[in-house]
């Protein structure tokens, strides 16, 4: 990528190679039946985030700010949060599938991150707020609660897709029990709602704390493309939990709605971004300010 660095373009490499022999290792070893040295794929998983971790690092080093101000640096913020699921969750859920699916998820995240690099920004001090803070970190909250449910809801669909099959030993030892995996999707989806509402709020904060110096209207927030979907995704949610608390919903139906989901809010992280467009972006390079559709960037 000519927009950042050699040694930037050296550790996405690098970190997109390791995700990339950890999905492929993975796979063979849920296909084949291959045996493997334990934790491989987990040490595999972590050299390939402490690449991104450095990309972040020295980001964040040269602005001197927490490296989460455009949506590269977003996106891989969210792989190396979204690797932590390796080590955190509990060891009967990543036998087989779950790391084979995390993985390939962090190495086309990865790959994403390529066509989003850009030149190193700084934030608009227009929207140098606390709000911005509470936003971030909200909005990632809820980014890994999201993969982490659409993960057990990919499971579970797969799981009973396997216990219906001629062959129904070949899950059993590989994943957790329908039941756990169902009680799994909703924590992660409560999690995200609540965390997507703290962004969601925070987000409507600074925009009417900062109102005359971003310059946008009411209007111009509402017919940004990442807004939309993000707003789509949370109302999405609002109604699984609704429908699960009153309706009885099957666990089937709401795994379905959960990847359903997750693919609107990639479409909103990454989608947007790759495709053009939104006025989601308050960035500032080397101090030289110019507008786009309203918007002070770089």
């Amino acid at each position: 990528m000519q927009n950042i660095s050699l040694i930037e373009n050296a550790f996405l490499f690098a970190g997109a190679a390791f995700y990339l022999a950890a999905a492929v290792l993975g796979m063979v070893r849920l296909y084949k039946e291959v045996n493997m040295p334990a934790g491989l794929l987990a040490v595999l998983i972590a050299f390939g985030s402490v690449m991104l971790a450095g990309v972040l690092f020295a980001r964040g080093f040269e602005k001197g700010q927490v490296p989460l101000v455009d949506t590269f640096e977003f996106v891989l913020a969210l792989t190396v949060v979204f690797s932590l699921a390796e080590f955190f969750t509990p060891h009967n859920l990543r036998k087989g599938w779950f790391e084979a699916v995390l993985s390939l998820l962090l190495f086309a995240l990865t790959v994403t991150g390529f066509s989003l690099a850009g030149p190193v920004g700084t934030l608009d001090p227009a929207v140098k707020t606390p709000w911005v803070l509470v936003h971030g970190i909200s909005m990632l909250v809820a980014a890994a609660a999201i993969f982490f449910s659409a993960a057990m809801a990919y499971l579970l669909l797969v799981g009973r897709s396997k216990l219906k099959s001629k062959n129904p030993l070949h899950v059993i030892g590989k994943m957790p029990s329908i039941e756990k995996l169902a009680k799994l999707n909703m924590l992660g989806l409560r999690l995200c709602t609540a965390a997507m509402t703290f962004g969601i709020v925070s987000g409507i904060g600074m925009a009417l704390s900062q109102a005359e110096a971003i310059d946008m209207t009411a209007g111009d927030w509402l017919v940004d493309g990442k807004i939309i979907l993000i707003m789509l995704v949370w109302v999405l949610l609002i109604i699984i939990l609704l429908m699960n608390v009153f309706a009885g919903i099957s666990s089937r139906a709401i795994a379905y709605v959960t990847i359903g989901a997750f693919l609107l809010a990639l479409l909103a992280i990454v989608g947007v971004a790759v495709l053009g467009g939104g006025a989601h972006d308050f960035l500032a390079y080397a101090g030289s300010f110019r507008t786009e559709g309203g918007v002070l960037c770089g």
